[in-house]
């Protein structure tokens, strides 16, 4: 496996660990390529999933951009 098809991986397992975590508390929400679209009142949620689940991964935390 080479670096591009890790990083697809990566990506993969934690989008699907962000929606996982939306569906175990009953919220909704969209994967969509390296985004996630939800509620405006879900956002708070949604940043501290997005940051846990990136970091259990990488160790480190990500770089989340808003954008409306």
């Amino acid at each position: 496996m080479g670096y591009g098809e890790y990083f697809v991986a990566c990506r993969s397992i934690v989008l699907i660990e962000i929606l996982t975590y939306f569906a175990n508390n009953g919220k909704p929400a969209l994967g969509f390529r390296n985004s996630i679209v939800c509620r405006v009142s879900d956002e708070e949620f949604a940043r501290h999933v997005m940051e846990k689940a990136y970091t259990q991964l990488f160790y480190y935390g990500p770089v989340i951009k808003k954008i409306f």
